[in-house]
């Protein structure tokens, strides 16, 4: 009740000072007392009335904020369990990975002393969806950092180059690439992990024929001669585990891939598109304009 007197003081005051106003008219003119005694009883009652509509909604709007207050600090400690659960969850799949980072390194470099390079491919998909893994977390984290600037994509393409050589070698595949000197407004790692995640995908349906990477009108293109992908699968490629017919063709495809470079896609905002045919292969382009607007 206090708060309300206190909020409605002004409209009090305006109020009092009438009556006195109207009372001192009624004094220096000399007026009989009943009329002033009956029209401040009147405006006193008008008054009341008023007071009260304005008392019931007062109640009402301090219910529901008190109701609000309660949701809002409810939806505050349920983030705040959120983010303590995925952040134990995280802290899991960092340490899960950089536990196995060791015996990892410990297998490629036993491959490559007894030359067995058959284990490559192998050893990568694990190095692979490690990283899926761990970026899959990250991009669902809204605070994640993105660090913009002005990147050669030859930087960007060269070490992925030297990390899928063995594979293009011992699968026969054809790397059509020159030295692109272009030099992008992006965040490197992000986009790193977006173009070898498609170079990834191209390896993987192209086996045996070739991948042609080039720079053209402000997109990097991707481009293989495999399997190609059909009409009915195009639109849903980027769907989170979707692997459409040509994952069944590869039994221990995930469907996250392809998923986590259109998330990067859209939080970078390097639009990409993809065109394909049965048996003619498919076309990747990643556009990326000269003033990006991230999506943070």
């Amino acid at each position: 009740m206090g708060s309300f007197l206190k909020r409605e003081s002004l409209s009090l005051s305006i109020l009092t000072l009438s009556i006195l106003v109207f009372g001192l008219v009624y004094w220096l003119l000399n007026l009989p007392i009943y009329g002033f005694l009956l029209a401040t009883s009147l405006i006193i009652f008008l008054s009341l009335v008023l007071f009260g509509v304005k008392y019931s909604q007062y109640q009402k709007e301090e219910k529901l904020k008190k109701a609000y207050q309660e949701l809002d600090q409810a939806y505050k400690q349920l983030k705040n369990i959120q983010s303590q659960d995925y952040q134990k969850l995280e802290d899991y799949f960092i340490l899960w990975i950089h536990q196995i980072k060791t015996p990892l390194t410990a297998a490629k470099l036993l491959a490559r002393d007894q030359k067995l390079r058959e284990l490559d491919p192998l050893l990568l998909k694990i190095e692979n969806y490690s990283q899926l893994a761990m970026s899959f977390l990250k991009l669902n984290k809204p605070e994640t950092d993105l660090n913009i600037a002005c990147v050669s994509l030859d930087d960007l393409m060269k070490p992925l180059l030297r990390k899928y050589s063995s594979q293009f070698i011992q699968t026969k595949t054809k790397l059509i690439y020159q030295p692109i000197l272009k030099k992008v407004i992006t965040d490197a790692n992000w986009s790193q992990l977006m173009i070898e995640q498609v170079l990834n995908n191209a390896l993987k349906y192209a086996a045996g024929t070739s991948v042609h990477i080039y720079f053209e009108d402000k997109s990097l293109f991707i481009e293989d001669r495999g399997v190609g992908i059909s009409e009915v699968d195009l639109p849903k490629i980027f769907d989170k585990g979707y692997s459409g017919f040509n994952g069944k063709l590869n039994q221990k495809s995930t469907g996250l891939g392809l998923f986590i470079v259109q998330s990067i896609s859209r939080r970078l905002n390097h639009p990409i598109q993809v065109e394909s045919n049965i048996g003619q292969g498919s076309r990747f382009q990643i556009e990326f304009p000269d003033q990006p607007q991230a999506n943070f």
